[in-house]
């Protein structure tokens, strides 16, 4: 009896130290303000909603449906991360990377977010279909002003990068 109570007490002790911590959402690179974001800390944000988005390719197939969504706009959380921009003549030559867990990337130049609509509409998202996103990772990148939305569309992001053309 004593050796199956130790065993389970040894397994449980295992399991519970194998726990990872939530995986952050980190903004890195040029920026004033390096961040590590959590779920929770995405909700406190300004945060933007949607209903019946469509995943689309090229061809024009729908890939994936989200009925409803929440999250963060890119510009927002690039915006507090604060990008360094010394010279205002040199904003065309700063670009930012969205960067997914399997190594997709999707890159945005500074002119994309912040003369046009891009940037309000390029979304990190915390939930899907009402609820927190399980199967690719907890965020992931939409841009609800594309016509083919499969090409900017990044599931387990796990960094936003900023960076300066040389």
């Amino acid at each position: 009896m004593k050796k199956v109570l130790i065993i389970v007490l040894l397994t449980t002790f295992n399991v519970i130290a194998q726990k990872k911590e939530p995986q952050k959402l980190k903004v890195s690179g040029a920026v004033e303000n390096s961040m590590a974001l959590s779920i929770d800390d995405l909700k406190t944000k300004k945060v933007v909603s949607g209903k019946a988005f469509k995943i689309v390719s090229l061809e024009g197939q729908v890939k994936k449906t989200i009925a409803a969504f929440r999250g963060v706009a890119l510009k927002s959380l690039l915006d507090e991360a604060k990008i360094l921009i010394t010279n205002p003549k040199e904003k065309g030559q700063f670009y930012v990377s969205v960067v997914g867990n399997d190594g997709q990337k999707v890159i945005f130049s500074w002119s994309e977010l912040y003369n046009g609509t891009t940037g309000d509409k390029a979304l990190i998202l915390f939930e899907d279909n009402g609820r927190p996103i399980a199967k690719d990772g907890p965020f992931s990148l939409i841009t609800t002003a594309d016509i083919f939305t499969e090409t900017r569309y990044v599931r387990s992001v796990k960094s936003i990068e900023v960076g300066k053309i040389q």
